[in-house]
């Protein structure tokens, strides 16, 4: 009996000592996806990606900014210098819920920094990055290209660019940062080239597309594209993408020149341009060129 009730007792300990223990790495598990948020997230790709991050001021907001460590030997000035916006991130959870860090968690704009062959930096947007002084969530909800957002956006780039003092400038929108790309370019003379990759460049008819709540206090790219005859553009769709179908960008191409829109097929929102972002990329400083020698 008393062996019998030692062994129950071990065995009781056993399982007492077990539980305690998936008790603690559940805990610990909890605890590091509650420290990982979308932005320290982010920030360790952009490591990983050998990218260097700072904090720029815009007007108003801070922005964090992440670009490739200059070689040592550089003295000149790069002749090009692309700037990256990226996209929406994720403003809702579930599509219903208020996202706390609306920070791309699936960042495809470092993937096509990463086989751009000129040098690049991504300036990321206000209330974005864990960066939330004076935001609230209209920031990244309905107002996500609210003025002050652009002007800051706007601001912040311009200060990238005196630093690196480039010869020329492209920016390079993702998604959402698409419509931002062109809010800045139509603003900035300093800007040669804007191109963008599936954007919602008509948030109107982009948001009747989908039935979503009309973006009130936003900035719509349509209502700006075409203002400056001297800007080049460059305006990619995939012919499988749902969220930014080739159809919704019809209103805002027909103020632009024939030649600045491309549909690439099979491909979708995410899907392929990072294998061919190098190759896409190369093109384009062909056409600038090109269009540079034609409006001197």
């Amino acid at each position: 009996m008393k062996v019998k009730a030692t062994t129950a007792s071990n065995g009781n300990h056993l399982v007492t000592t077990c539980r305690a223990c998936i008790t603690f790495f559940c805990t610990l598990a909890l605890l590091g996806c509650t420290l990982a948020t979308p932005a320290t997230r982010f920030e360790a790709l952009a490591e990983q990606h050998g990218l260097e991050a700072a904090t720029v001021s815009g007007s108003g907001f801070d922005h964090r900014v992440f670009s490739a460590p200059a070689p040592e030997t550089a003295t000149a000035r790069p002749s090009t210098l692309h700037v990256y916006y990226g996209s929406d991130g994720s403003p809702f959870i579930d599509g219903r819920h208020i996202a706390r860090d609306p920070t791309p968690q699936r960042p495809l704009t470092l993937a096509l920094m990463d086989r751009d062959p000129f040098p690049s930096v991504f300036v990321g947007r206000p209330c974005y990055h864990g960066l939330v002084d004076g935001c609230d969530a209209r920031l990244w909800t309905v107002a996500r290209y609210s003025p002050s957002l652009v002007e800051s956006m706007t601001a912040a780039t311009a200060r990238v660019i005196e630093v690196r003092a480039p010869a020329r400038v492209v920016l390079v929108g993702y998604s959402g940062g698409g419509a931002f790309a062109l809010l800045v370019a139509e603003r900035l003379e300093r800007v040669d080239a804007v191109v963008t990759v599936a954007a919602n460049l008509d948030i109107a008819a982009w948001t009747d597309h989908h039935g979503y709540t009309p973006l009130h206090g936003s900035v719509d790219p349509i209502d700006l594209a075409g203002r400056r005859e001297a800007l080049h553009h460059l305006h990619l769709s995939g012919s499988n993408d749902e969220n930014v179908p080739p159809a919704v960008q019809r209103r805002v191409l027909e103020k632009l020149p024939p030649d600045a829109a491309r549909i690439i097929d099979g491909f979708d929102h995410r899907c392929c341009w990072a294998a061919e972002w190098a190759g896409i990329m190369a093109e384009v400083e062909d056409d600038l060129g090109a269009f540079k020698r034609r409006n001197r």
